[in-house]
């Protein structure tokens, strides 16, 4: 008996969007999977994402107030006994950005299913035209990452994760982003390199056969002296009516500044940035996934049909971070995420 399995033959369509910080993004997603024998499956997504940015750190920059991305990514499995092999290749394109990324995943049974080991690479290759400028940078990205799934007992399953990223480039901060010396507006500067590790841990609970409890811790530490905790709760269950799943979780996200940010410096560095993702500030998300299923009313037509509604409340709070004019008010927004999306497996 084996625990790896290629994933089901399956199609989706979706609906996402975001907004926050009078920023929006909205965009549909189509999905196609499907095995032609026991051993092989293959998928195709497409995205297409519109942008409108309105937030004060862009209104002043040569960045538009609208721009669209779309990206295609294909995805092949192949499955021997208790081995799986993952390939992937995605591209993503907008008007000042281009991002080519080529993934391989291997997962390894062992004893008799109880325990996964999975190692993967990815590599990636973007090219960044800023707006307004002769400027084209190109950058490179490598991630290694290795997994260890246990099965504890007939309830209990840990999981441990370690990631390894390494980026290279002239670009890797925000090009329309300014940094602030004394008050005054000045170019951003980054370093050309990045390196960072992230370790996560999980212990799920399998409470009955629907129904599962997650606990997921995630430690974030990288050579711009950012530090990062994030602590996930999950709960999934089925809801009286049996014909509905509720998916809900709460997250809690803290994050130290980068050893180059500063809200408004006093003394110039190489590098220095007025950035606020580099900021220290936390977060609190809270959402929920309700599934309905609609396979009773498709019968024969396909196997399983299953309807989704996924909200997300986020809250960010930053503990040194303020708008270019405003020092003495530190800055803080509310984002929601909304997905919606129907899934047909047959």
């Amino acid at each position: 008996m084996h625990a790896l399995e290629l994933p089901e033959n399956q199609s989706s369509l979706a609906y996402h969007s975001y907004s926050g910080n009078n920023t929006s993004v909205e965009g549909s997603r189509l999905s196609i999977r499907q095995s032609p024998d026991p051993h092989l499956s293959f998928a195709a997504d497409y995205q297409y994402d519109t942008l409108y940015d309105n937030s004060f750190e862009t209104a002043a920059s040569a960045k538009p107030y609208r721009e669209t991305q779309e990206t295609l990514a294909l995805h092949g499995n192949y499955l021997r006994e208790a081995s799986l092999i993952k390939v992937s290749v995605s591209g993503s394109s907008k008007p000042d950005y281009e991002a080519t990324r080529l993934s391989l995943d291997m997962f390894q049974e062992g004893d008799s299913g109880l325990n996964t080991v999975s190692m993967g690479y990815s590599r990636g290759w973007d090219t960044l035209e800023p707006y307004g400028s002769d400027l084209r940078e190109d950058i490179d990205h490598h991630n290694v990452r290795f997994g260890l799934a246990q099965v504890l007992s007939r309830r209990w399953t840990s999981q441990f994760n370690y990631e390894f990223s390494s980026d290279a480039g002239g670009a890797l901060g925000n090009p329309y982003l300014s940094a602030l010396l004394n008050g005054a507006p000045i170019i951003a500067t980054y370093p050309s390199t990045r390196n960072s590790h992230a370790f996560s841990v999980a212990l799920l609970q399998y409470i009955n056969r629907q129904t599962v409890a997650t606990v997921h811790y995630r430690y974030f530490m990288d050579d711009w002296n950012i530090h990062a905790h994030t602590l996930t709760l999950n709960y999934a269950a089925p809801l009286r009516n049996p014909f509905w799943h509720l998916d809900s979780h709460l997250r809690f996200h803290r994050q130290d500044e980068a050893s180059f940010y500063a809200n408004n410096a006093t003394t110039a560095s190489t590098y220095l940035t007025h950035d606020k993702n580099l900021s220290r500030f936390n977060d609190i998300e809270l959402g929920m996934n309700a599934r309905l299923d609609l396979s009773h009313w498709f019968t024969p037509y396909a196997e399983k049909v299953y309807g989704h509604l996924a909200y997300a409340m986020i809250f960010y709070d930053f503990d040194n971070y303020s708008q270019i004019g405003n020092d003495e008010k530190l800055f803080s927004f509310k984002a929601n995420v909304l997905q919606c999306y129907i899934t047909v497996t047959y």
